[in-house]
């Protein structure tokens, strides 16, 4: 008669086998080993999660290089160069940038109101790149200018008198302009009308004083790097900005690696050494998500979509279309060169650009925009 297992005794079987097959393991691996390869594992999807914190903890602390600081006006009198290793940027606009620093207490960002010449388009997000308002024509002044007032987090004081009230989700607003010229418009036009743009603390409101930086002369290095110095950008961001829920199993990993509010990011030896290589892991996981298994937009050609929501993988290849966007193209950093790029043959739908333009995937990623659309685009 034959023997039917129970699930008791296949459960307790599965347990025999687990007790047999573990000390095989623990063999092959010692328990240093054990916690390295937990690192890296772990590291390895810090960097892809952390991609939009890098890249805004990048804009922060290379403000200094172009002589500016935060609560500032950063324009460009000209469009922007390959020296401008600048996110979502492109060769043809004259940004507008500013850093809100908000935790000495709310600031003013004062538009002008939209001319037949010039408007400005553009938003202000939060340390990890979520949105807090739209401005200009397209956003909350429909192109009547105005003030908006940034509260810092958690802000429980009167609120003061303004046209437009945000309160933001982190201590830091990042704020990018772009000054869109219309017909009989030129860039000097636009340029003037860069200058015309505001910031000041809430305090100063009765006479506002503004500092306007001119960032095209000089190069600007935006663009994080992915080894240690990434772990330590995400560590400053975690430090300084208010823990959300959404975040909280992040949190909890980075904690693992050492990265925690209010405690010093400083790693042995031996786990910088784990996390440098986790990081340029990483680098090479979201470079393959552009160059393998993209979304072709028309069947006969190579032009595909950075961003699918068919992907399964669709945390890191989010990830990998935001770095696409904001990270470091091979073409211009130490990590590649166009080679690399004219193998993959990908760029992004022509017929789209417009639709490109949204927050789910602003085109470029590299103000060397018009070579690495040549050696992209194989055509």
């Amino acid at each position: 008669m034959p023997k039917v297992l129970t699930a008791a005794a296949l459960a307790t079987g599965g347990a025999v086998l687990g007790a047999v097959a573990a000390p095989a393991i623990r063999r092959r691996l010692a328990g240093p080993q054990f916690d390295a390869r937990t690192v890296h594992r772990r590291a390895v999807e810090a960097v892809i999660w952390g991609v939009p914190v890098a890249a805004m903890a990048g804009v922060r602390k290379s403000l200094t290089a172009i002589g500016a600081d935060y609560n500032q006006v950063v324009y460009f009198s000209k469009p922007l160069e390959a020296r401008h290793e600048f996110i979502t940027a492109n060769n043809n606009t004259p940004y507008v940038v500013s850093v809100l620093d908000l935790r000495n207490g709310p600031i003013v960002l004062e538009l002008p109101p939209a001319t037949g010449k010039v408007a400005l388009f553009g938003s202000a997000i939060d340390s990890f790149e979520v949105p807090l308002v739209d401005v200009g024509p397209a956003g909350d002044d429909q192109g009547k200018g105005g003030r908006y007032l940034f509260l810092p987090p958690g802000h429980s004081a009167a609120v003061p008198d303004s046209d437009f009230v945000v309160l933001s989700t982190t201590y830091f607003v990042h704020v990018a302009l772009r000054p869109i010229v219309g017909i009989g418009g030129t860039l000097d036009d636009a340029v003037a009308y860069a200058r015309t743009v505001k910031v000041y603390s809430h305090t100063q409101a009765a006479s506002p004083q503004t500092r306007y930086v001119d960032a095209y002369p000089a190069p600007w290095k935006t663009l994080p790097a992915f080894d240690l110095t990434y772990f330590g950008d995400l560590a400053a961001t975690i430090d300084v900005e208010p823990p959300q829920s959404k975040d909280a199993a992040m949190l909890g990993l980075l904690a693992s690696l050492g990265i925690e509010k209010g405690r010093p990011f400083k790693p042995s030896r031996e786990t910088a050494e784990t996390l440098e290589k986790a990081a340029r892991e990483a680098y090479a996981i979201l470079q393959d998500r552009l160059t393998t298994g993209l979304e072709s937009y028309w069947p006969d050609r190579r032009w595909g979509f950075p961003i699918s929501p068919r992907r399964k993988d669709s945390r890191s290849s989010s990830a990998a279309g935001f770095w696409w966007t904001s990270g470091r193209p091979p073409s211009c950093s130490a990590h590649g060169s166009p080679r690399s790029w004219r193998r993959a043959r990908i760029s992004r739908p022509s017929a789209t650009r417009q639709a490109n333009c949204s927050r789910a995937g602003r085109p470029t990623g590299c103000t060397c925009r018009s070579t690495r659309r040549r050696a992209i685009s194989g055509r």
